[in-house]
């Protein structure tokens, strides 16, 4: 990516939707240190310069996750937050490289991206009810689609993905745990007639209607898809990205769902 004021912008957008993301003057010398400049002035006449003369081609800045962590302790951000922001800005540059690298970024392994910067509030306040409905009726569920055998889930046709095959639930008593992953059971169907007598949705239309509108944002080796109890979360092998969140009092889903050592689970 280009660094000019128009990603700039596309990318600051990105970060300050982010919970817990400090002011945007902070924002801005943060984000300056991920690109190896010395300040938020430095970066900003760099801006200036490549909007205005034509004859330089402009530089591709590579985002340095360690340098933004190290500003952002020094604006006294709190380390979750600032992994986030890290995380976030890297995939929204480069989401590829960001997999391939990840295992180098030991900083990010089992942080959360946030992506909201392409969907509506509208939209994500419509998933909130959705997975608010599921969670009364059918408490203590996750809803889980594996993704990494679904090669054909960025299909555009909606009746080649036939997700509703590949559903499962994840019981859990205080949080989820991907080994526990079942078939649904006579149990949630009950449970989830019960939700569409009600307006709500099915969990496997939530989930499509889900990737129709964020598959964009989801760079190639998502492994996992989880309605959970904290968002619409998808799991890479080292980090995830939350599509929708409606509950930040425990945020992450990462460290129960995988190993601490965050190696990949079976």
């Amino acid at each position: 990516m280009i660094l000019n004021t128009h990603t700039y912008r596309l990318i600051k957008n990105a970060l300050t939707l982010i919970p817990g993301a400090p002011s945007s003057a902070q924002l801005g010398e943060a984000m300056a240190a991920a690109w190896e400049f010395r300040s938020y002035h430095a970066l900003n006449e760099h801006l200036s310069r490549v909007d205005t003369d034509l004859s330089e081609i402009p530089d591709r800045f590579d985002v340095h996750p360690d340098r933004m962590l190290r500003r952002l302790a020094r604006l006294d951000v709190e380390p979750e937050p600032a992994r986030s922001l890290a995380l976030t800005m890297l995939l929204v540059q480069d989401g590829a490289f960001a997999v391939e690298m990840m295992e180098e970024f030991e900083e990010l392994h089992g942080a959360r991206a946030y992506r909201f910067d392409q969907t509506t509030p509208a939209w994500r306040e419509t998933v909130t009810r959705a997975a608010e409905a599921l969670a009364e009726h059918a408490p203590r569920k996750a809803w889980h689609l594996p993704l990494e055998a679904r090669l054909d889930w960025r299909h555009p046709d909606p009746d080649a993905l036939d997700l509703s095959s590949a559903l499962r639930v994840i019981p859990f008593g205080e949080v989820p745990h991907l080994e526990d992953s079942r078939d649904l059971e006579a149990e949630e169907f009950e449970q989830t007639d019960r939700v569409t007598d009600q307006g709500g949705q099915l969990p496997v239309t939530i989930i499509e209607n889900v990737l129709a509108m964020c598959q964009h944002l989801l760079p190639d080796g998502a492994r996992h898809l989880i309605i959970g109890p904290t968002g619409v979360v998808v799991l890479y092998e080292l980090f995830e990205i939350c599509l929708v969140a409606y509950d930040h009092r425990e945020r992450h889903l990462y460290p129960a769902l995988y190993p601490a050592d965050g190696t990949e689970m079976g």
